[in-house]
């Protein structure tokens, strides 16, 4: 048989370790294309409980080909799947995540291998997770588990508190898993909040990435457990701890919760709303009663161990827990004026809160400050960080690099050190330079997998919208003083002209039975044409008109029989200067020159007499008049009038018209903004230096011009939605969403102002607006798309075609005239739901937004007499029943409480303040 000799086997493991760095190499862009996170929580893992597999990339949804087969680990049915958006510099990320559930089966060591993962049509490769799985110790309550037994409230609700490790004493700085566990009897309706945690001389980890509702826990899980035969809900809440002086720590966990208790039937007589839920009360015939309930449980003795001092010729990186750090130098040819990368990759297990980066002293560099990025997080619960010196050559010749990092190993209970000493040769500067890369670490191991990537992917820009530069128009307050002078015209005219036609339908009908007044009629219109023939004849020609026009025109206006003679009318006039006209006519019709009174006075005597007496039958038969003319008289005036108000209107408030004279696209200046610290630049004083300032990034000094502006009497949907903007930029997403929701509330149309809301919302947790999922949300985004001064104005116009159809019925014969009618009753009732429900819901001023974060809700409006029940995040949306000076009582859900008003701005009102 052959053997190898040293030199073969040597030979041998040059090509192995060859092959793999090749593979390595062809995996690297893979890996780096591909932009994935993998992470397990909860941290660590509990025999029996569900856990969670994460991956998250930017590039899409990964996928896991084929789960792993690992024994101790049942994978759940189903997977979930989340979109993340966060804003990072004002610039937007985000990340799509897929879940996998599973249930670690026993404790120990579990090592779930590379899984296979499609993303972005790639195939990737993960790295293998190390997962430290414990067993949940406890020891349960007495009871035999019997349901016709019964029990304490406190048997069938309570708390406990664990730390989640196997040792008994920690040091200064260690992280302290813990868990806070609340078991609720299977069937006991109970709401549940956050828990308080007490603890003196200790500081809790940030969650605040991976839990936004609290950043002191991570998500909570919900599981079941069985207790003395009982099945419990189990609600897990996972936080982290840091003791900052030794001794003995004390834990106390509290929880304030509310439960609904079930208590006798209700009686038949009893109103449903009487009851604290709708559809309990509107269901079911069983009464209940919410009882705070308060529970607690204490971790006491836990030993904390004073940190020993550092080693003096060791650089402390201030890390506590179980850590690895390795050196590496971004290349090995080092030349006078290009700069050199030292790194310091950190991995481990604990808190990177305490990292600091030691300060350098190396002759002959010339160094920046260090650079740290510990913002990755990796599976297993493990950590990683980096820091990162940039060091330029200033001389040539040999240099010395030399660096000796140190961690405190808890599970050793001593400082470890990781030295790192180079000699390099600084040669002179050229153009040319090497990609090498030199690792090291205590062990003298070389890997290609712990590469830095320095460059990052570039994130895409904000959906944030540019801020208006031209505004939309102010809109008055309240409502519906914006169309008052329409809605009285149409609310006099419509009635006015139905009126009209009544009148001019009767006078018709009276004509048709009613010869006299058909030949009255005929006269009136004759008048005219009349006066001007007399006015007109001359001495020859005046006696034959007078005769064949005037006489009969009297005759038709006084409703006597054709042919009357003038001197008969002489005798029945009752105007004498009129008889005696008609009496010198008559005479001169018998016996021509007879008449002594002149031509030329006749005329003007009779003239002036038909003149007068016609306007007094015209004054008389004036609701007879022509059907016509009425129309003409009752338009022409209105118009009139109309003109004149709004010239009232334009000129009622000269001051106004001065600063619209002077600042023509702002709306006018009534109200001082609310007390701004003065920004040491220049106060902003016209649009075109709030857009300036806007593009600065200086956002709060353009918030401050468009708040200056603001008329709360008449505000602009488009200043509120640049003070939006600038709020939004600087991260205050919950007045940023106050000011979106009036502004879309002024300007429905405006769909800029609606993607910014509902961008808004996005970040703040919130359901997106304009969706429908159904045929009743589909009917309230319908409503929403006008004003209630809007539907007023189209329950006005409904109504002026109502009348208008009423009075075409004299003129559209059959059944057009009621479609018509039909149709306008139904606009009516359609507007005028709209408007009431429109007061009642998303116009109504009880509506509110929360602006403070983390705001206590108190059961009295008083801090000191109160007490704290729980907590509102900024952005929840809750509704104002009751304000008490400083205090308002507001409800959220099914909850309610005080709360002060300065940490709550209503949605509809307060235009002045936020």
């Amino acid at each position: 048989m052959l053997k190898k000799t040293g030199n073969d086997s040597g030979e041998f493991m040059r090509k192995k370790y060859h092959i793999y760095g090749l593979f390595l190499f062809l995996l690297m862009p893979c890996l780096a294309a591909s932009d994935l996170m993998v992470s397990v929580v909860p941290q660590p893992l509990v025999a029996g409980e569900p856990a969670q597999l994460s991956l998250s990339s930017s590039k899409g949804y990964p996928v896991i080909q084929q789960l792993p087969q690992v024994e101790g680990i049942v994978w759940e049915n189903g997977i979930q799947k989340r979109l993340e958006t966060r804003i990072i510099n004002f610039k937007r990320e985000e990340s799509a995540k897929t879940i996998y559930t599973f249930r670690p089966e026993k404790e120990g060591k579990i090592t779930i291998p590379p899984i296979k993962i499609t993303l972005a049509d790639k195939k990737v490769l993960s790295d293998p997770l190390e997962l430290n799985v414990i067993s949940r110790r406890y020891e349960a309550g007495d009871g035999d588990g019997g349901t016709s037994k019964a029990v304490e409230l406190k048997d069938m609700l309570f708390e406990k508190i664990d730390v989640l490790s196997d040792k008994k004493e920690f040091y200064v700085g260690e992280e302290i898993p813990l868990e806070i566990k609340i078991y609720a009897i299977q069937g006991l309706n109970v709401d549940l909040s956050w828990p308080l945690v007490d603890a003196e001389n200790a500081v809790f980890k940030d969650f605040g990435k991976e839990n936004r509702e609290n950043d002191k826990f991570s998500p909570y899980t919900q599981s079941t457990s069985r207790i003395n035969g009982q099945i419990f809900n189990v609600f897990s809440f996972r936080t982290a701890l840091r003791p900052i002086a030794h001794g003995k720590l004390n834990l106390k966990a509290i929880e304030n919760c509310q439960v609904r208790i079930p208590g006798k039937e209700r009686d038949r007589g009893n109103s449903f709303f009487d009851d604290d839920s709708f559809f309990d009360g509107f269901f079911s015939s069983t009464r209940h009663r919410k009882t705070p309930y308060r529970l607690s449980a204490e971790l006491k003795d836990v030993n904390v161990k004073q940190l020993p001092a550092p080693p003096s010729d060791a650089n402390f990186l201030g890390l506590i827990g179980n850590w690895h750090v390795k050196t590496k130098l971004s290349t090995e040819t080092f030349k006078v004026g290009e700069p050199v990368t030292l790194t310091l990759n950190i991995r481990g297990n604990g808190s990177l809160e305490t990292l600091k980066a030691p300060q350098l002293s190396m002759p002959g560099f010339r160094l920046y400050p260090p650079e740290m990025d510990k913002s990755s997080l990796t599976g297993g619960g493990m950590q990683k960080a980096e820091i990162r010196y940039v060091m330029i050559p200033v001389q040539e010749g040999k240099a010395e690099l030399s660096l000796n990092p140190s961690v405190f190993q808890c599970t050793q209970g001593e400082y470890k050190e990781y030295p790192f000493k180079k000699e390099v040769n600084v040669a002179k500067s050229d153009n040319g330079s090497s990609s090498a890369s030199l690792v090291m670490d205590s062990s003298s191991e070389k890997s290609g997998l712990e590469q830095v990537r320095h460059e990052k992917t570039e994130r895409k820009l904000s959906v944030i919208l540019y801020p208006r530069k031209s505004f939309s128009g102010d809109v008055c307050i309240p409502l519906w003083e914006n169309h008052i002078v329409i809605f009285v015209l149409l609310f006099v005219l419509a009635p006015l002209a139905w009126g009209i036609n009544e009148i001019a339908f009767r006078r018709r009908a009276r004509l048709c039975n009613d010869p006299s007044l058909r030949r009255k009629t005929a006269a009136l219109n004759m008048r005219g044409a009349i006066l001007r023939k007399i006015k007109k004849a001359s001495p020859g020609e005046l006696d034959i008109i007078l005769q064949k026009e005037l006489v009969p025109y009297l005759n038709d206006i006084l409703s006597l029989p054709p042919g009357t003679s003038a001197p008969e009318l002489a005798s029945i006039v009752k105007d004498p200067e009129l008889a005696e006209c008609l009496t010198h006519i008559g005479d001169s019709s018998y016996m021509p020159g007879v008449s002594s009174m002149d031509k030329n006075e006749l005329k003007t005597k009779i003239y002036k007499s038909v003149k007068k007496f016609a306007a007094i039958i015209l004054l008389c038969a004036l609701p007879f008049g022509a059907y016509g003319a009425a129309m003409e008289n009752t338009s022409q005036p209105k118009a009139v009038s109309v003109k004149k108000i709004e010239k009232k209107k334009a000129i009622k408030n000269p001051a106004e018209s001065k600063v619209l004279k002077v600042q023509p696209d702002m709306a006018p200046k009534t109200v001082k903004p609310e007390p701004i610290p003065q920004p040491l630049v220049k106060p902003i004083t016209n649009a075109d230096e709030a857009l300036i300032a806007y593009d600065e990034g200086r956002f709060a000094d353009a918030a401050v011009y468009y708040r200056s502006k603001l008329n709360p009497h008449s505000p602009d949907p488009s200043l509120l939605y640049n003070i939006g903007n600038c709020y939004c930029q600087m991260g205050d997403y919950a007045r940023a969403l106050v000011c979106y929701e009036r502004a879309v509330r002024l300007a429905p149309g405006a769909s800029d102002i609606f993607e910014n809301m509902n961008f808004v919302r996005r970040k703040l947790l919130l359901q997106e607006k304009g969706k429908a999922e159904n045929p009743l949300q589909l009917l309230i985004n319908l409503r929403e798309y006008l004003r209630p001064d809007q539907w007023m104005f189209l329950a006005f116009v409904g109504w002026a075609a109502g009348w208008l159809a009423f009075a075409s019925r004299r003129i559209f014969r059959g059944e057009k005239w009621k479609i018509l009618l039909a149709v306008s009753i139904a606009i009516i009732i359609v507007s005028a739901v709209a408007f009431f429900s429109q007061e009642r819901t998303s116009y109504s001023p009880d509506n509110a937004v929360i602006i403070g974060k983390n705001v206590p809700v108190y059961s009295l409006p008083s801090e000191k007499s109160g007490t704290s029940e729980f907590r509102l995040k900024a952005g929840d949306e809750v509704r104002i029943e009751e304000q008490r000076m400083n205090w308002a009582r507001v409800r959220a859900d099914n909850v309610s409480g005080w709360i002060d008003v300065k940490d709550v701005a209503r949605i509809w009102g307060d235009w002045g303040t936020l």
